[in-house]
């Protein structure tokens, strides 16, 4: 196990841009992990790359895993950096970067280690006074967690950890049953029956703990990818006008939980990419287009939310706009194994516009 003297260790991988004044450099690669309790995280989290001057200039996710990265970022090396999560329930992590020149003269920066955060839960009983987490409902502070129901979520997170998915969910089952408003455990067991794509198990456990707590802006997220993801199964399937009105249902709850997740996050570039993509499902081609832009805005390489706004363009039939972000998303892309489709897709579009 890494311990937390590793904390302060940060892996970058830097050089001097070639035509830039002395002081600018470029981070080519940034890359570290997330720990919570002392074990790798297993769930999506935002970290924020914020200049002492500037502020935010980057974000990274974990996107499911405990690793994050960031690459090809400038930066300024008088200024200070910083790494920082703020995530709801658990308290600021602000982890500054010691960044420096090469010590051998080769025009390099120093390269560093690993760089660990540890996410700090917020106790139940103790206040946040620092003004940044979200509103907790009392239910939820005055819920009656016993000691067997914590015994079994940590028993949870650690076969999951360990790779055993249904010893996992077993625990997590024996948790909320114990303390039915426990709710750790419930986002917890939601997101793992959200992964089994079991919509209804997925759906009661996370809105039992969204009535606990209303003001969780991951879990706002996850409501709203569950919601997403039902939709999309019910238009596979749907055989008539009927079943495609309850699909672009599914579309309008995911569009309204992913609304109040962006109220809460608003420069999440995961929450924007989300709500845009629901938002064109229902038809909102507009909104889809200004949250998809943002999304790219918060992080220029979510190349999805690209993706997601051809199809926007393709419907209203822009065909320019369509076009050059093909070309974008190649030039940005340029081995992907999408080129393929993309290119058969670029056709398909100029000659719809005539060309």
């Amino acid at each position: 196990m890494i311990g937390k003297a590793s904390a302060a260790v940060v892996l970058a991988s830097m050089v001097v841009a070639a035509a830039a004044p002395p002081q600018r450099a470029m981070i080519t690669r940034l890359g570290g992990r997330v720990m919570e309790d002392g074990r790798p995280i297993r769930r999506i989290v935002e970290i924020q790359l914020v200049s002492g001057s500037a502020g935010m200039i980057d974000t990274a996710y974990t996107l499911g895993g405990d690793e994050f990265e960031f690459r090809s970022v400038p930066i300024d090396l008088a200024d200070q950096y910083f790494l920082v999560i703020q995530e709801p329930g658990y308290r600021e992590v602000r982890q500054e970067l010691q960044i420096g020149r090469d010590p051998f003269g080769r025009g390099n920066i120093s390269d560093f280690g690993l760089v660990i955060l540890y996410l700090n839960r917020i106790p139940e009983d103790v206040s946040d006074d620092s003004g940044t987490s979200d509103t907790v409902d009392v239910r939820q502070l005055a819920a009656e967690i016993s000691e067997e129901a914590r015994d079994a979520y940590r028993d949870a997170l650690e076969r999951l950890d360990e790779g055993d998915p249904e010893a996992g969910l077993e625990s997590l089952e024996r948790a909320v049953e114990l303390a039915p408003d426990y709710y750790d455990a419930l986002g917890r067991l939601g997101v793992e029956y959200l992964t089994l794509a079991r919509y209804g198990d997925a759906r009661r456990t996370l809105e039992r703990a969204h009535a606990l707590n209303a003001n969780d802006s991951v879990l706002l997220t996850n409501l709203g990818t569950l919601h997403f993801q039902e939709g999309q199964v019910l238009e596979q399937s749907a055989l008539d006008a009927s079943e495609r009105g309850i699909a672009i249902g599914s579309y309008e709850a995911a569009v309204g939980y992913l609304r109040d997740a962006a109220r809460l996050d608003p420069n999440s570039g995961l929450v924007a990419f989300y709500l845009g993509s629901a938002l064109y499902k229902t038809g909102a081609f507009d909104e889809a287009e200004e949250r998809l832009l943002a999304a790219m805005d918060f992080d220029p390489r979510l190349d999805a939310a690209r993706l997601a706004l051809i199809n926007v363009y393709v419907q209203q039939q822009r065909h320019e706009a369509a076009l050059e972000q093909i070309e974008l998303y190649l030039e940005a892309n340029p081995d992907t194994p999408d080129r393929e489709m993309m290119e058969q897709a670029r056709s398909a579009i100029e000659a719809a516009a005539g060309r």
